[in-house]
């Protein structure tokens, strides 16, 4: 019983309770006790523990159920984008697995977060993508963008007037690829280890869904990056509510992409917190997460399609 008050009342207080929020972090491995709690309620065979058995059942299999509407396969122009939390060994960085792996997919657009000059240099060394955005890193909250085709335009997104507290801030491109221009947004929010920060995480989605809604109906959106979000949030939820992106992550079970190094590294055991999400013209053709290369995260991957008019 008190498991099921606890999932439970995660998934109905996430958005007035911080410590109810962060349990949706832990929503997989939920479902995992929740189901092992209910075989064990029905072994005492009793109406008492068979209600038990249902209540841990559903507070840990409804949730899971509860995600945004994913994009699917649609002819157009492909489009390869990667994305990676660089957050690594500052002292002794060691870029080469990650550079494998890009060398292998081949992406046209890479979207980083917590870049430090080091990877920075070497990634525009590496990846022979001739376009970047501004290299002062700290201007865009340590966030990197490398790009196939031009970079038109980069802007920070800010509204001091609604959101005048807001540390950090999404940035937006306009790329020009050869089936029209594609609008980015690369985001980082702060990760809510604090009551504060996750106010700041909150402000930060419901900035950039507002900016979103303002962009022309026909316009082609790509949001990446590490949202600090796991799928089972509330407020992950209500951006896509929002805006009427499209998730890429399909299926029940998301694939994890943030982990603890403290256990042993093994990644089935994290949490999903790095996404994609697309406006609904732009289909979908791969999503796939990548191999570990010395983060606390994995890179995400995903291949496009994007109308082409």
């Amino acid at each position: 019983m008190l498991f099921a008050l606890g999932a439970g009342a995660s998934f109905f207080g996430g958005r007035q309770f911080w410590t109810a929020d962060l349990i949706n972090f832990f929503r997989p491995h939920l479902l995992v006790l929740g189901l092992l709690l209910a075989v064990l309620c029905l072994s005492f065979r009793s109406r008492i523990a068979v209600l038990a058995a249902a209540l841990c059942a559903l507070t840990a299999v409804v949730p899971m159920l509860v995600l945004p509407q994913s994009a699917r396969p649609a002819p157009g122009f492909p489009l390869r984008i990667m994305s990676a939390n660089l957050l690594i060994d500052i002292q002794n960085p060691d870029t080469s697995r990650l550079e494998a792996y890009i060398a292998q997919q081949r992406p046209d657009l890479i979207v980083t977060e917590e870049t430090l000059p080091v990877w920075q240099n070497a990634l525009l060394k590496s990846t022979g993508l001739p376009f970047d955005s501004n290299r002062d890193l700290n201007l865009r909250d340590d966030m990197k963008l490398l790009s196939r085709f031009p970079i038109l335009s980069e802007k920070v997104v800010a509204d001091k007037i609604r959101y005048p507290d807001l540390v950090r801030h999404p940035v937006r491109f306009e790329i020009a690829t050869p089936a029209g221009t594609v609008i980015v947004y690369a985001v980082h929010p702060d990760t809510p280890r604090r009551p504060w920060q996750w106010r700041q995480r909150n402000a930060y989605l419901a900035l950039l869904a507002e900016v979103i809604r303002k962009e022309p109906p026909q316009a082609n959106i790509v949001v990446v990056g590490d949202w600090n979000a796991p799928n089972w949030s509330p407020f992950f939820r209500d951006f896509f509510s929002a805006t009427g992106l499209l998730s890429t992550e399909s299926g029940r079970w998301p694939s994890p992409t943030r982990f603890s190094t403290r256990y042993g590294s093994f990644v089935p055991l994290g949490t999903p917190i790095d996404h994609f999400a697309v406006s609904a013209g732009i289909g979908l053709t791969t999503y796939a997460t990548g191999p570990k290369f010395g983060s606390n995260h994995v890179p995400i991957f995903a291949e496009l399609t994007l109308p082409i008019r």
